[in-house]
């Protein structure tokens, strides 16, 4: 009995250590895919400014979600995260692997990989011939910096005094093309006995 009891205890020490064994891995995996906040947005660098780093791309999983910019991201538009730019900068793309090279607009962020750069779009990753590696090298230069904030939709400025007098009048509708009024109805509340 004592020998049943001592099989029994080791293989039970045996399971324990192999299930702490696992835990300690499984966690440490996940340190070294750590998640780096991203830094506040910097002011938009000018067109010519170049980066040189690892694109990734990102698909489906993030499909019809919304992006830090509150757009709905499209896996088949032609956009980019980036931890720093501005949304709505326009940057130009290099695979510095295979030559190809396309025009992508930032509008997440991203990508919170360690010794990542940006991360492009699932149409845009087909264009930069990167969807099987899933990685490259590129080159990024902006384009066409985003605009202030604010200033991307322009909008109309109040009328000036000039123009509110030269504007044509508009009339007031004639009586008789309003729909006749009803009289107010005169209901009578019922009075209540106490």
């Amino acid at each position: 009995m004592a020998l049943r009891n001592r099989v029994v205890h080791r293989a039970w020490r045996r399971s324990l250590r192999r299930a702490v064994t696992g835990t300690v891995l499984t966690l440490g995996s996940f340190g070294c895919s750590r998640v780096m906040p991203a830094g506040p947005a910097s002011p938009a660098p000018g067109p010519g400014w170049v980066e040189v780093g690892i694109a990734s791309w990102y698909g489906e999983p993030y499909h019809g979600r919304t992006t830090a910019s509150g757009e709905v991201y499209d896996m088949d538009a032609m956009t980019a995260a980036h931890q720093t730019l501005p949304f709505g900068t326009v940057l130009s793309v290099w695979n510095l692997d295979n030559g190809a090279s396309t025009t992508v607009r930032v509008n997440d962020r991203g990508p919170f990989v360690r010794n990542r750069i940006v991360d492009v779009s699932r149409r845009a990753a087909r264009e930069l011939n990167m969807m099987g590696p899933g990685t490259a090298r590129v080159r990024l230069t902006i384009e066409e910096p985003a605009l202030a904030r604010g200033a991307q939709t322009p909008t109309p400025s109040p009328p000036t005094d000039q123009a509110l007098l030269e504007a044509p009048r508009q009339a007031a509708p004639a009586e008789s093309s309003l729909p006749p009024r009803d009289p107010p109805s005169r209901r009578s509340s019922p009075s209540t006995v106490r």
